[in-house]
């Protein structure tokens, strides 16, 4: 709107001196060499003015390219992050669903996942009996009850069902779609989805993932622990048993 006013302002004084050069050229040649003169003068101010304009010109034009440019990328960035949530959400849907049909034991959904803790547990008592291992760790007796509770023929539906978790996780890690500030908010809605006792068998089934354990998932795992242990767990917890 400036430079128009100021092409407006150009115009008008380039008129008031084709009026005043036709005045004296009719009605008053004497003194028509004195006004010549002038008009150089004037013309080589009217250059400098045009070039004046000419670069505000530019710079408004390189100031519009730019707020173009912006828009162009905070458009493109909607667009990746629209193609992001679009396959999250549908692998969430997928998850979701897989993990309402989920059964063990005559128990569904996150039931099931309880009576599993449950069936845990009990294999944990039974081997550290059996095998005389009361001096071993809580965590070593866990982790053989469950290497022989994956071998149950009705826990392999939930061995699938994990994987498509890691899928996810993956899939969020590794997107370029998005900044790397955002993926922690995919990965917390994605953890809203798990009870604790999936959650803890999720973090169990993680170490039967090639290269999972490896890779940085914003403390996903940080809350994870059996559905009986306080948050806060004793000192004496870790301890021999």
């Amino acid at each position: 709107m400036k430079i128009k006013n100021e092409n407006i302002i150009a115009g008008v004084f380039a008129l008031i001196i084709i009026v005043i050069w036709m005045w004296f050229y009719f009605y008053d040649q004497k003194n028509l060499n004195d006004l010549e003169v002038l008009f150089v003068a004037l013309s080589f101010l009217g250059v400098i003015w045009a070039v004046v304009v000419q670069k505000q010109e530019l710079e408004l034009q390189r100031k519009e390219l730019e707020d173009t440019r912006i828009v162009f990328k905070e458009q493109s960035e909607t667009i990746k992050k629209q193609r992001f949530e679009n396959s999250f959400f549908q692998l969430l849907n997928v998850h979701i669903e897989r993990q309402r049909l989920l059964t063990f034991d005559s128990k569904f959904g996150d039931e099931s996942f309880y009576v599993l803790i449950k069936n845990l547990d009990i294999k944990k008592e039974t081997n550290s009996l059996l095998r005389n291992q009361k001096y071993e760790s809580y965590e070593q007796n866990i982790k053989l009850a469950f290497e022989e509770m994956r071998k149950d023929p009705s826990y392999i539906s939930f061995i699938t069902h994990f994987k498509n978790t890691f899928v996810i996780l993956k899939y969020i890690k590794k997107s370029s779609l998005i900044e790397e500030t955002e993926k922690s908010f995919y990965f917390d809605i994605l953890k809203t989805q798990h009870s604790q006792s999936e959650l803890y068998l999720l973090k169990l089934e993680s170490e039967y993932v090639d290269d999972f354990p490896h890779l940085d998932y914003f403390d996903f795992f940080a809350e994870a622990r059996h559905p009986s242990i306080p948050k806060t767990p004793p000192p004496s917890f870790s301890t021999h048993r």
